[in-house]
């Protein structure tokens, strides 16, 4: 496993644990997030709007199907089920030269 593998499982890891203080070791200050409903710009904005999202649910779990790189950028094709409701997503992740993400693009569908 190479290390930007290594790095995006450690997000999805963080992601469906709800651990927001790992995950923000892994982001740029000028970190984006955007999905199918919302553009989120900065670090401490996307904390937030983690946060936020991770108090508004009980159940989350994800299982990833297929993990692509391409250079810096990874695309993930996953299964989350928030309280009860199952989504198929695809998620963009690119990072910096020090590896840190800059960029956090989900596809729902």
């Amino acid at each position: 496993m190479n290390q930007l593998e290594s790095k995006v499982k450690d997000y999805f890891t963080f992601w469906k644990q709800k651990d927001i203080v790992q995950l923000s070791k892994l982001m740029d200050s000028e970190i984006v997030l955007q999905d199918w409903d919302n553009f989120v710009v900065g670090k401490q904005a996307v904390i937030k709007f983690n946060s936020d999202f991770f108090d508004s649910v009980n159940l989350l779990s994800l299982d990833i199907l297929s993990i692509f790189f391409e250079e810096n950028t990874s695309f993930t094709e996953l299964v989350i089920t928030i309280d009860g409701t199952q989504l198929t997503v695809l998620d963009k992740i690119v990072f910096n030269k020090k590896g840190f993400i800059t960029n956090i693009r989900a596809y729902k569908g």
